[in-house]
């Protein structure tokens, strides 16, 4: 089974009328560069991080850059959040079987939930390129993919997680599966 959380019917349908005013399909996704009058706007703009908004948290990637542009957006989030931030470099979650990877996420999320935490993804490209030693459930029960089940986690997460992707193909799947509320781009990128 691909990782391409797009290709096996699982999309999201995104909600036509979302009542908290979020972005609801993935081209109505802001995208914003790093280090504009336009990101200061949009990180006093957002409704409080450390509680979500809605009926989820707040999801918001960033697209290429280097780490420690990076760190700097991420300490502008921070400074409207709680003070506590799980930072995770997603190669190091990734398992040789899905069921090793599925738990070292759903520890990372829920120990995160805990401290009611910022949870921060570095390279999750990684999740898109990993390929797992088992084939396919025997059984032809479909089963999530490593994608679906780490975005899935994401949209359930109440409170803030931003995600690091590099590929603009990850990113736009990202988008078509669950739609951040923000993209924030670096460098040369619009």
């Amino acid at each position: 089974m691909s990782d391409d959380p797009t290709t096996g019917g699982t999309e999201r349908q995104p909600d036509p009328a979302s009542p908290d005013g979020s972005p609801t399909t993935p081209e109505a996704v802001p995208t914003i560069a790093y280090g504009t009058e336009a990101f200061t706007g949009a990180v006093n703009q957002l409704p409080s991080i450390s509680s979500g908004h809605g009926e989820h948290g707040i999801m918001i990637v960033f697209h290429s850059g280097d780490r420690p542009s990076r760190q700097q957006a991420l300490a502008h989030f921070t400074e409207h959040a709680t003070p506590t931030v799980h930072q995770f470099q997603v190669p190091t979650l990734l398992g040789e079987r899905r069921i090793h990877t599925q738990n070292a996420l759903r520890k990372a999320f829920d120990h995160a939930a805990e401290e009611d935490a910022v949870l921060y993804f570095e390279n999750v490209d990684a999740l898109f390129n990993h390929v797992h030693t088992e084939g396919p459930d025997i059984d032809g029960e479909a089963e999530p993919t490593t994608v679906e089940y780490f975005l899935d986690r994401v949209d359930a997460y109440y409170g803030l997680v931003i995600l690091c992707v590099d590929h603009p193909d990850h990113e736009s799947r990202i988008r078509r599966y669950t739609p951040p509320d923000l993209v924030i781009t670096f460098g040369d990128e619009p």
